[in-house]
């Protein structure tokens, strides 16, 4: 879909995208798809992982649409950024999604813990620790009067 421009005094029509009307629709694309997923995340931050590898991606090919760019050397800056947002976004979802796999993994090889029950038993463990802390400094303290 372009869009012709004409002024007065060219002599012929210039062509541009609406490349913000096509940014506009690919975030409210990645909006309806990340929201649908949300409820099946399997590790804390993957939303804005996937966020940041959507938007790179997106940000990537429209801005070779783009005739107003920024450029050093051969490569426009904007496509450069967002292909570092794509990869970096893809690495770290790639990598956290198969570091969360494997602790569910351990978490159910003996068959006694479920991945809510391993949720469960970290969190029992982290307050039992900071009860042992607060028990801790609170024995300190008698000590130090």
């Amino acid at each position: 879909m372009r869009m012709g421009l004409q002024h007065e005094g060219w002599s012929k029509e210039y062509f541009y995208q609406p490349t913000f009307l096509y940014e506009s629709l690919w975030n409210l694309t990645g909006f309806l798809i990340i929201n649908a997923i949300y409820k099946k995340k399997k590790f804390d931050g993957q939303i804005v992982l996937m966020y940041l590898t959507w938007y790179g991606f997106g940000r990537m090919l429209i801005e070779g649409l783009r005739t107003d760019s920024l450029y050093v050397g051969p490569f426009r800056i904007s496509q450069l950024i967002g292909f570092l947002c794509f990869a970096a976004g893809l690495g770290a979802l790639i990598f956290f999604g198969i570091r969360a796999k494997k602790a569910a993994l351990v978490a159910t090889a003996d068959g006694t813990l479920t991945e809510s029950s391993f949720s469960a038993l970290a969190e029992d463990m982290t307050a039992d620790n900071e009860k042992t802390n607060e028990s801790e400094d609170n024995g300190n303290d008698s000590q130090t009067d």
